[in-house]
């Protein structure tokens, strides 16, 4: 598919390829921000609210 507007200039039609690459890094963006938002919660979760007395920040001396 190639369009030209004018004689001797032939430009690829950009609504597909632009569309699907723009998705396709507008989908790999979306996932990782899932999967960082989902471990985050898991970690916080299970860390501070399952085993709150290990991971106790000690503040005794504040040097």
């Amino acid at each position: 598919m190639k369009t030209s507007f004018f004689v001797g200039t032939e430009l690829p039609v950009p609504s597909d390829y632009y569309k699907s690459t723009i998705l396709l890094v507008f989908m790999m963006l979306e996932g990782w921000i899932l999967i960082n938002l989902s471990f985050l919660l898991l970690e916080y979760f299970s860390i501070y609210h399952f085993i709150p007395i290990i991971y106790k920040i000690d503040d005794s001396n504040t040097n």
